[in-house]
Formats: structure tokens, C-alpha cells, sequence
């Protein structure tokens, strides 16, 4: 593939759905400076109401959230709009290592997670980069 093909590439969009505003900002501004087309949703109601109008790539998922959990989202996705859900690639994010909620997300079709108190922006975007191969 050379450069021109390169330039005609769509952008990978990538949903962020996180109630700390540190982390969502620097979690958004880290991914659009790499190139993504970034979206993101301060509680688990604005991240459902977005992943059921529009197809990502990977949607960062935070799992306690307010006015729906992250578990919670997964579940009514699942109820709801199974066929839709998955077409999309879900990331759970958390500061808990081994919690058992981490297990449920995966069992609702969560491809992994990331614990957001290790993370430094470089292994972000490898992480991120990963999900997405």
C-alpha cells in the first residue's frame, strides 16, 4: 500500500465512554492527536443512545457509571440489539485488576479491558492499537 492509499483510509472511529473528565479528556485528546475520529459520552445512557445510532471500532467502556452501569449498557445491548452489538468491538475500562465484574463484561462480549490506574499514554495507544488489529 502506498501513500495516496493511505490518505483515502477512513479514520477508525472509537467511542470513549467515561464519567471522570481527566480521563475522557485525556483518553480523547491522546486518541484524536493519533488519527482516530473520536466520540464520547460522560454517563452509561449518552454511551448507549450513541453506539445504538452509529458503528465503531472500539468502544472504550468504562464500567461504573452513572445513570447506567457499563455491565448494564452490555445487558440491554444484548437484549435489545444483540445483531448490532456484535458488529462492535467493546474494551471495558477499570481500576479494579481481577474484579469479578471484569469476568461478566467479558461473558456479555467485551473483548478485554484495561485498568486505567496503570496505564501510561503510550501503553494506551498500544493497547488501543491492538483492539483495533
Amino acid at each position: 500500500m502506498n501513500t495516496a492509499d493511505l490518505a483515502y483510509q477512513p479514520k477508525k472511529k472509537i467511542l470513549v465512554v467515561e464519567d471522570d473528565t481527566n480521563i475522557r479528556d485525556l483518553y480523547t485528546g491522546l486518541l484524536t492527536d493519533e488519527g482516530y475520529e473520536v466520540d464520547s459520552a460522560v454517563n452509561g445512557e449518552e454511551g448507549y443512545n450513541k453506539i445504538i445510532n452509529k458503528i465503531y471500532d472500539l468502544i472504550l467502556l468504562d464500567l461504573l457509571l452513572p445513570k447506567m452501569t457499563g455491565i448494564d449498557l452490555l445487558m440491554k445491548l444484548e437484549e435489545e440489539y444483540y445483531d448490532y452489538k456484535q458488529k462492535q468491538k467493546f474494551v471495558v475500562l477499570t481500576n479494579l485488576d481481577q474484579d469479578p465484574i471484569i469476568g461478566k463484561a467479558i461473558t456479555l462480549g467485551a473483548r478485554g479491558y484495561i485498568i486505567k490506574t496503570s496505564l501510561t499514554p503510550d501503553k494506551l495507544l498500544e493497547e488501543i492499537k491492538s483492539y483495533l488489529d
